[in-house]
């Protein structure tokens, strides 16, 4: 989870994608958009979401009908909130 939030990390300083609630007009969001140079693409909440349900299903495959639809969900979140596109949050759970 650390390594893949680290890349996350480092691939955002390189994109400096803008989040949707500062670049598109009339995009509502539930918590406050983050503040600038606080990057969008890819999601570094998917990205370790995505790593934690890997490890979870490598470990013990009896939990991936647990693990992956909850790291689906806490990407998917994201753009609930407003803070990230979708291509995002595809990209952060692909980044594993």
């Amino acid at each position: 989870m650390v390594a893949s939030y680290a890349v996350s990390e480092v691939v955002k300083e390189l994109v400096r994608e803008d989040r949707p609630c500062r670049a598109l007009r009339g995009v509502a969001t539930i918590l406050p958009c983050p503040e600038a140079g606080d990057w969008s693409w890819p999601s570094n909440h998917a990205t370790p979401a995505a790593a934690a349900a890997a490890g979870l299903v490598l470990a013990w495959r009896a939990l991936a009908p647990f693990a992956v639809p909850l790291a689906l969900l806490g990407g998917g979140t994201r753009v609930f909130l407003g803070v990230h596109y979708p291509l995002d949050v595809v990209s952060g759970l692909l980044l594993v």
